[in-house]
């Protein structure tokens, strides 16, 4: 967010004000559709682009190095389509939330509560059994045995 101009921080945010859980998808809610919201990749420039990939990398990379290789090209492949948003002030001491979310990723930062002891850090592929629904357990219940 330091990163932007200021009238790319006006349309970067979400709300001036992080007070609550801004977490929008969790366990059992598999495949919840988030609609895209603020600030446009493509509308940054190459050092923008550049700290935005770094931050991401941050995430892909904690993957084993193959499957990071090919998930990082899809972020690249779908840059054009990746928002930024953000929740809270910019101060040194604010407790906030962002995400950045593309058709094939979205990763988010977003303490529960407002302090920096606790912080979940939340990465899906949306649209492919993105919390890992437990299967075996779903056909047990559905399926006469």
């Amino acid at each position: 967010m330091l990163g932007l101009k200021d009238a790319q921080r006006k349309q970067a945010l979400l709300s001036s004000i992080k007070n609550d859980n801004n977490n929008l998808t969790e366990a059992f809610r598999d495949n919840v559709v988030i609609d895209y919201a603020c600030f446009k990749a493509q509308e940054m420039d190459q050092r923008q682009v550049f700290e935005l990939l770094q931050l991401i990398s941050m995430f892909i990379y904690n993957m084993e190095a193959g499957h990071a290789k090919v998930k990082m090209e899809e972020v690249f492949q779908h840059l054009g389509n990746t928002y930024f948003a953000w929740i809270s002030g910019t101060e040194a001491e604010a407790v906030y939330y962002y995400r950045i979310h593309s058709p094939v990723w979205q990763f988010s930062k977003n303490p529960p509560e407002p302090n920096h002891d606790h912080t979940h850090i939340v990465v899906r592929m949306p649209n492919v059994n993105d919390y890992g629904k437990d299967l075996l357990r779903l056909h047990m219940i559905t399926q006469p045995h």
